[in-house]
């Protein structure tokens, strides 16, 4: 499996250029070939990181995303590591706290 941090520009290209689609708050997915996958998470920074496509910084709080290709046959299945990196805003969870919260 092959990971990399991505700064917003770079994941935007290869969310087209692998025609991908949203399947979540903040996940883009994608199977270009057969038994081979992309998966992109949206979120931000937790420390500040290079972006591994174009080298620009990425600083804490900002943007990006966490970009995962694996292979059904490959050595290393694909396993979750994003939350090590980034900050993912899980919106069905945020939106039933503010519920709860305003309901009390």
């Amino acid at each position: 499996m092959k990971r990399e941090i991505l700064c917003t520009e770079c994941a935007e290209k290869r969310i087209k250029n692998f025609g991908m689609e949203k399947s979540g708050a903040s996940i883009f997915t994608a199977d270009p070939y057969p038994q081979e996958h992309v998966k992109l998470v949206q979120g931000k920074a937790v420390q500040p990181f290079i972006c591994d496509y174009c080298a620009v910084d990425i600083m804490p709080e900002e943007k990006c995303f966490a970009s995962s290709i694996w292979a059904d046959h490959g050595a290393q299945p694909y396993y979750e590591w994003e939350d090590e990196f980034i900050t993912i805003k899980k919106e069905k969870e945020d939106a039933k706290v503010q519920k709860e919260t305003s309901s009390s």
